[in-house]
C-alpha cells in the first residue's frame, strides 16, 4: 500500500531511482488501468487489489487524501532527484486529476481513514489537510520541473 512505501521511500531514493521507479511504476499502471480496468475514482488507489490479479475491489479500504498526497510527494521525489519527468510523463492525466482532487477536497478533508486509521475514519483530519497541501506543492513542482511555467498543477 502506499502509505507504507512512502515510508520506505528515502531509502530507495537514496540508492537508486530504479528502485523507486520499481515501486511506482506497477502502482501508476494499475490507476491508470494497464492491468485490468482503470481505477474508477479522482484519488489514488490504496493498493493494487487482490493477489494475485491487479483489480480494483469495490471494498478497498480507502485513504484518498493520504494515498494522492504519497504518490504525488513520491513521483515529485524521485523526478526532482533524477532532475526530468520523463517518468511522470506518461502519467500526466492522472498526475493532474489527483492534484485536481487535493485542490478540492483536501483544506476540510471529508470523514476517512489515513495511515493513523486505529481511531476510524475521522473527518477535517490537519494531518491530511497538511498531506494535501504538500501533494499540491509537489504537482506544482512537477509542472515547474517540466518547463510549466504557469503555476498551475490542474487539468
Amino acid at each position: 500500500t502506499t502509505d507504507v512505501i512512502i515510508d520506505s521511500a528515502p531509502f530507495f531514493l537514496l540508492y537508486s531511482s530504479d528502485w523507486m521507479y520499481a515501486q511506482l511504476r506497477p502502482i501508476m499502471d494499475f490507476n491508470d488501468g494497464k492491468y485490468s480496468v482503470k481505477w474508477p475514482k479522482k484519488y489514488a488507489s490504496h493498493d493494487m487489489g487482490l493477489y494475485p490479479i491487479a483489480n480494483p475491489v469495490v471494498d478497498q479500504e480507502t485513504m484518498p487524501i493520504e494515498e494522492t498526497g504519497n504518490m504525488l510527494m513520491m513521483l515529485a521525489a524521485v523526478s526532482v532527484k533524477d532532475g526530468n519527468v520523463n517518468f511522470v510523463g506518461q502519467y500526466w492525466s492522472r498526475v493532474r486529476t489527483w492534484c485536481d482532487y487535493l485542490v478540492d477536497n483536501g483544506l476540510y478533508p471529508a470523514t476517512q481513514l489515513s495511515s493513523d486509521d486505529f481511531d476510524g475514519p475521522t473527518a477535517n483530519r490537519s494531518n491530511l489537510a497538511v498531506k494535501a497541501i504538500i501533494g499540491i506543492g509537489a504537482c506544482m513542482r512537477l509542472e515547474s520541473l517540466a518547463g510549466n511555467s504557469s503555476g498551475q498543477c490542474t487539468t
